[in-house]
């Protein structure tokens, strides 16, 4: 039991950090360039 949680919060830790620095860079894009950033992120929404 415990063999098939530990991967899963690992995978889970993993994705979570991944998905974290995705989100660190895009603000540091958005910070350079607001224009064009802010007009993709509501288009795609």
């Amino acid at each position: 039991f415990a063999g098939v949680i530990l991967p899963v919060v690992i995978t889970l830790i993993v994705i979570t950090l991944s998905v974290f620095s995705l989100v660190a860079l895009y603000r540091m894009c958005q910070k350079k360039t607001p224009g064009i950033w802010f007009t993709f992120s509501v288009g795609g929404k």
